[in-house]
């Protein structure tokens, strides 16, 4: 599963066909999660990572095709799994 990862200026960051993890790292980000098992983190690094950082911002997460997990966050974030069997949680 490859890593995507933003930076703390606003993102737009696009997944790709296969299973991905895209982190936004802070600010107001748009991720887009592409086809296959996609896990979708708006504000923070990544969860094997201590400590785990939480920078708010208000995020637009879209799961897209295939079974999704969206993790919100901090911030006033919109969530959409698109199709699938999605999990959208907001964690802060």
């Amino acid at each position: 599963m490859p890593d995507i990862f933003g930076n703390s200026n606003p993102n737009v960051l696009p997944g790709t066909n296969n299973s991905d993890r895209i982190f936004g790292l802070g600010d107001d980000d748009q991720l887009r999660g592409g086809g296959g098992y996609d896990r979708l983190f708006g504000d923070r690094n990544a969860p094997e990572e201590q400590p785990i950082i939480i920078i708010p911002g208000n995020d637009t997460l879209w799961g897209g095709g295939g079974t999704d997990e969206l993790f919100g966050d901090a911030g006033d974030d919109l969530l959409d799994g698109g199709i699938g069997n999605d999990t959208p949680l907001r964690v802060a």
